[in-house]
C-alpha cells in the first residue's frame, strides 16, 4: 500500500507533500534530518493527512498533481487547515463546485 502524506511545520505553518509506502518512517526521517534537506529548516513536522493508494504510480500521480497546484488555499482546504473556520471552508467548497469553464469566463458550446 502506498500513500500521499501531508505534513505541516508546527512553527512555520508550511506544508510538505510527499509519497511513500511507510509514512511512519517518513515522518521520523523528516523530523530527524534523514534524507530530507528541503524540510530540515522547518522542523518539527506533524502528519496532518494521509491518502492511500493501491499502486506507487497512483500515489505519485496524486502527489505530482497536488504539488503543481501551488495554491495554498486549495491545499489548506484539502487538509482541513485549523486556521480556516468552517464557514470559510464551506464558502471555498461552494466556489470549487463552479464548473471550470464558467470560472474561466468561457461559454459552453451549447449556449
Amino acid at each position: 500500500m502506498y500513500c500521499v502524506y501531508f505534513i505541516r511545520s508546527i512553527e512555520y505553518k508550511r506544508v510538505y507533500i510527499g509519497s511513500t509506502n511507510d509514512y511512519h518512517r517518513r515522518i521520523l526521517e523528516h523530523n530527524n534530518n534523514i534524507l530530507c534537506k528541503s524540510t530540515k529548516p522547518y522542523q518539527p513536522w506533524k502528519m496532518v493527512r494521509i491518502e492511500r493508494f493501491q499502486t506507487r504510480s497512483d500515489a505519485r500521480k496524486r502527489e505530482n498533481f497536488l504539488k503543481r497546484l501551488k495554491n495554498r488555499k486549495v491545499i489548506d482546504n484539502i487538509i482541513g487547515d485549523p486556521d480556516v473556520s468552517s464557514d470559510q471552508r464551506s464558502h471555498q467548497k461552494s466556489e470549487s463546485r463552479t464548473p471550470m469553464r464558467k470560472r474561466a469566463g468561457l461559454r459552453d458550446s451549447a449556449g
